[in-house]
C-alpha cells in the first residue's frame, strides 16, 4: 500500500460501492488510522517507535483511495456529524437472487405447533446470520466454531461455505469437527486437487463440497473451488489472519451478498488492541456462541446503588478486614433485600437471583427474609455463593445479581450462558455499596469501598459488558471513533 495524504478541506464529494471496498471521491476532513509500533534498528541498538498505520488504502498512487467496507456506517455517521452531504453510488450490478442474499435461503420446518423453525440453528443464530452482512461471534471453544459451520452449512443447504484459517494442520482439524456435524456433505480441505472422478460422481440436489476449508492463499489458488466470488457465507476462524495481506487482498472480489463472520477468542474480543482490525473485518456486530449453535446478544449490565450506615463501633485495619465487615453486616443486608422488592427493580423478573461470594452473607440474608412481610406477586428470591451459581436453574425471566462487594467478581454472563433456554430473557446487576459514617476512622474503609465499585465498572467494560440502555451498534461506533478517527493533520502514513 502506498502513502496517502488527505489535506483538510475540500468539496463535499461521494463514496462508491465496490463489494468489499468502498472509494472515495473528493476529500474526507478526518483520517482513519489504527495504532500502530515499527522497530528501527541503528548502531545504538533496537527502538520501538509508535506510529498509525492508516486505513485508507490506494493500490496505485494516482488511483481512487478506498477503505473496507465494513467501516462505511462509520465513515457514513462521521461525515453526518459534520453536516457534510454524502452521496452513495452502488458500481455493482447485483442479480435478483443477489440481491435477495445468494444462495444464503434457509431450510425450515414446521413444529408440532405448525411454527417455522430452524432444522439445526436456532433461529436466533439464522436471523444473526441472515441480519449482517459482517460480524463478529465470540467463542469459547473451536469445538463450537465446528458446530456451528455445520448447522449453518445444513441450515442454508444451497449455500456454499468457505472456512479460513491459518495453516493445513488448523484446516485437518476443523475438517474433523465440522464433519461430525454434516449429515449430507462432507467438507473438503482446499490444500487438496478435486479428483475428475469425484466430480463426475455428483448427483443432482447433492452437492458434496458445499464446505470449503483453506488459508486465503490455499483458496485464492484454487479458483475451480476456492474462488471467493463463488462464496456465500465466509467464517474467519483465526484472528491471527486479520494481521495477514494475503486475507486482505483475497477479499477484494467477495460478492455484496456474501456474509463474512469473524470468529475470535473471549481474549481477542474484548482487547483494545485488536479491536482496528475488528472493526475493518467484521463491522460493528457482535455476538456470543454457546452450546448448540446458538448465537446470544453481548452481556449487558445495570448497576444499582444501596446506602446503608456503617457501625459506629466498626474497627477495620486492612481489605481482608473490610471484605469481612461487609460479608456479615445486617445492615448492608437489609439495604439489599429493601432495593430488590421494590416494584420498578423486580418489574417484568420472574426470578431473582442473589449471589454472595460467601456462606456467611446467604445464611445471613436467609435469616433476615425469613422475619420479612411476604409481598404479593413479588418474584422468587434465591440466594446463592458463587461456587453454587452453576448449579442454579434458569427457566424463567431472572435477574442475576452481584451482591458480593469487593474488587473482585464473577464474569456472571458467560457463567451462565449455555444455560439459558430459549425465550428467557436474563439481565446482570452489580449492586453498588455506598456506606455512610460521620466517623473519621471509617474514611479509608469508604474510600475503599468506593474505589471497588469503580474497579468493577472498569472490568465490566474490559470483558465487553454494555451499559444496560445503550444500542450496541452504536456502542461500538462510538469505541471505533475514538481508536480510528483523528481530525486532518496531514500525511498518515502506511508501515
Amino acid at each position: 500500500m502506498s502513502q496517502i495524504e488527505l489535506q483538510p478541506g475540500g468539496d463535499p464529494f461521494s463514496l462508491s460501492i465496490f463489494h468489499q471496498s468502498v472509494g472515495i471521491e473528493g476529500q474526507l476532513p478526518f483520517t482513519m488510522s489504527s495504532k500502530a509500533y515499527t522497530t528501527v534498528r541503528s548502531g545504538a541498538g533496537t527502538q520501538v517507535r509508535r506510529t498509525r498505520q492508516t486505513m485508507i488504502y490506494s493500490d496505485i498512487p494516482a488511483a481512487e483511495p478506498y477503505f473496507r467496507r465494513p467501516l462505511f456506517s462509520l465513515v457514513e455517521r462521521e461525515l453526518a456529524s459534520r453536516g457534510i452531504p454524502l452521496q452513495t453510488s452502488q458500481v455493482t450490478n447485483l442479480s435478483s437472487d443477489e440481491q435477495a442474499g445468494g444462495r444464503l435461503q434457509a431450510n425450515v420446518e414446521s413444529n408440532s405447533a405448525g411454527e417455522a423453525t430452524s432444522r439445526r440453528l436456532p433461529l436466533a443464530s439464522q436471523d444473526f446470520i441472515l441480519s449482517n452482512q459482517h460480524s463478529l461471534i465470540e467463542y469459547s471453544s473451536h469445538a463450537s466454531i465446528g458446530t456451528l459451520i455445520a448447522a449453518a452449512a445444513e441450515d442454508f443447504p444451497q449455500a456454499r461455505v468457505a472456512v479460513l484459517t491459518t495453516n493445513r494442520e488448523s484446516c485437518w482439524q476443523l475438517k474433523r469437527q465440522i464433519d461430525r456435524g454434516l449429515v449430507r456433505s462432507n467438507s473438503f480441505v482446499a490444500f487438496e486437487t478435486l479428483p475428475d472422478n469425484e466430480i463426475s460422481r455428483r448427483r443432482p440436489g447433492l452437492n458434496f463440497r458445499r464446505v470449503i476449508i483453506g488459508t486465503p492463499t490455499s483458496l485464492a489458488n484454487n479458483n475451480e473451488i476456492g474462488g471467493v466470488w463463488k462464496f456465500d457465507l465466509i467464517f474467519i476462524v483465526d484472528e491471527r489472519l486479520l494481521l495477514a495481506e494475503p486475507l486482505f487482498n483475497y477479499f477484494n472480489d467477495a460478492r455484496d451478498y456474501t456474509r463474512i463472520i469473524v470468529c475470535a477468542s473471549h481474549s481477542v474480543a474484548v482487547d483494545p488492541k485488536w479491536q482496528p482490525r475488528l472493526f475493518e473485518y467484521a463491522g460493528f456486530t457482535r455476538g456470543i456462541l454457546t452450546r448448540g449453535a446458538r448465537i446470544l446478544p453481548q452481556p449487558r449490565i445495570a448497576f444499582a446503588n444501596i446506602n446503608w450506615n456503617v457501625s459506629g463501633n466498626l474497627v477495620l485495619n486492612n481489605d481482608f478486614e473490610f471484605v469481612d465487615a461487609l460479608d456479615a453486616e445486617n445492615r448492608r443486608l437489609r439495604a439489599i433485600h429493601k432495593l430488590i422488592v421494590r416494584p420498578n427493580f423486580r418489574a417484568g423478573i420472574d426470578n431473582i437471583v442473589l449471589v454472595f461470594a460467601r456462606r456467611r452473607s446467604v445464611d445471613g440474608f436467609r435469616q433476615l427474609v425469613a422475619g420479612t412481610r411476604a409481598i404479593e406477586n413479588a418474584p422468587e428470591i434465591q440466594t446463592v455463593t458463587s461456587a453454587e451459581l452453576s448449579g442454579i436453574t434458569i427457566d424463567r425471566n431472572t435477574k442475576i445479581v452481584w451482591a458480593g462487594s469487593r474488587a473482585s467478581f464473577l464474569d456472571l454472563y458467560r457463567t451462565l450462558s449455555g444455560r439459558i433456554p430459549l425465550g428467557v430473557d436474563v439481565s446482570i446487576v452489580d449492586i453498588q455499596d455506598f456506606p455512610q459514617s460521620n466517623n473519621r476512622a471509617h474514611s479509608e474503609f469508604l474510600q475503599t469501598v468506593g474505589g471497588w465499585n469503580r474497579e468493577r465498572r472498569r472490568a465490566y467494560a474490559e470483558l465487553g459488558y454494555l451499559p444496560a440502555a445503550v444500542d450496541a451498534q452504536q456502542h461500538w461506533l462510538d469505541q471505533a471513533r475514538r481508536l480510528l478517527i483523528q481530525e486532518n493533520q496531514g500525511v498518515v502514513r502506511n508501515v
